[in-house]
């Protein structure tokens, strides 16, 4: 049998010294480097040593020298810290041996991975779809995102399932040419837009927010909130121009003003000279509404109250005569398009004058029968 193990030949005779010398067993053919090991149970081979940087496995119950090359997978390091060359990125490695902190990892090549430079505040990276992504912020950032160029961004249309929140950005306008839909929220807070919380919808022809529910139990509301115990105001303001309540720049607004705890609706011009006030207030626990006391001016007019309300002319029934003659005393308003209005606070000058006219009346008749009781009294007291 090849390579087994076995005695050097010593000739005819095997001496004590012979039997127990070092080199008195051979493997056959053995060179440096050999390994012997256990070919059966009875029986010890020679295994020829492997080339260099092989490793010994075992193949078929036995030992075996093969390439590095078979392995494939070493499983799970636990324990351990790698002090070989970088790993290379075919191997699942990076191929780099520092990176910088914060940077953001960049491929290179099928064979290399780079780190960028750190992102400023404000910077996103961003790709052309061909050459290597870049870092990019404010106008330039805009326009390779496609919402605008310069301070104002505009969005074509925005559908999100969730919250759409702006936080704490250094934007200053925000112009919407088409539609934002939420399923969720839309949230601005703190220093978002404009330099403060403001939301800003702009179109040159007609601009709208839109609030709608789609369930059939569903309500749709617009809300403005304020905290519990704060002092500020709940507002929607209608504004025209500055709204500095000039010539075509009306403003108006409904407010509940927490402070004073009233509900008021208020004008930037109540008088005509560009005065602002409250035009009528709703105070807490109130159902009622108090008007401005400047609603009541000229109460007392040359009307006949009583007569105005008569739906009779000259004992004819004429309620178009009626209408314009209220129309006139400001109780009914005809708008420019044909519209009529109802002014309560007139109504009520109308019917403080016809009380004020009838006991006038009254008072007037009750003197002049005292003035005949007296004479009747004085000429009985002469007969």
């Amino acid at each position: 049998m090849a390579n087994e193990l076995k005695h050097s030949s010593v000739g005819t005779e095997l001496t004590q010294a012979e039997w127990e010398a070092v080199d008195g067993h051979v493997v056959n053919s053995q060179a440096v480097g050999d390994l012997i090991y256990a070919e059966t149970t009875s029986s010890l081979q020679r295994l020829a040593i492997g080339s260099a940087n092989d490793v010994l496995r075992v193949t078929g119950g036995k030992p075996d020298w093969q390439a590095t090359s078979f392995i494939t997978s070493l499983g799970t390091i636990a324990t351990g810290v790698w002090q070989g060359t970088d790993v290379g990125v075919a191997y699942g490695g990076t191929g780099a041996s520092t990176l910088t902190d914060g940077g953001v990892l960049l491929g290179s090549g099928t064979a290399a991975i780079t780190a960028m430079a750190v992102l400023t505040d404000g910077q996103m990276i961003v790709g052309d779809g061909t050459g290597d992504p870049v870092a990019e912020s404010g106008a330039t950032l805009r326009t390779s995102i496609g919402v605008g160029t310069g301070d104002s961004p505009s969005f074509t249309g925005l559908t999100l399932s969730g919250v759409l929140s702006v936080d704490d950005t250094t934007e200053s306008t925000s112009t919407t040419t088409g539609s934002i839909h939420t399923d969720g929220g839309l949230g601005v807070a703190k220093n978002a837009l404009f330099g403060g919380t403001h939301l800003l919808v702009a179109n040159s022809s007609t601009a709208k927010i839109e609030v709608e529910s789609t369930g059939s139990g569903g309500s749709a509301t617009l809300e403005s909130q304020i905290p519990a115990s704060g002092t500020g105001n709940a507002e929607v303001t209608f504004r025209q121009g500055d709204g500095q309540g000039g010539a075509n720049n009306m403003l108006y607004s409904i407010t509940y003003s927490s402070g004073n705890n009233w509900l008021r609706l208020r004008s930037a011009d109540f008088d005509g000279s560009g005065t602002t006030g409250d035009i009528w207030r709703v105070p807490d626990g109130q159902t009622t509404s108090d008007a401005n006391t400047t609603w009541d001016i000229n109460v007392f007019d040359d009307y006949d109250d009583a007569m105005v309300l008569s739906p009779y002319r000259d004992g004819v029934l004429n309620l178009a005569a009626r209408r314009e003659e209220m129309i006139e005393m400001g109780v009914l308003v005809r708008y420019p398009d044909g519209w009529v209005g109802h002014n309560d606070q007139r109504m009520e000058a109308l019917l403080a004058g016809g009380i004020y006219q009838n006991r006038a009346r009254m008072d007037a008749q009750y003197e002049a029968l005292n003035d005949r009781m007296e004479l009747l009294e004085r000429k009985l007291e002469a007969a």
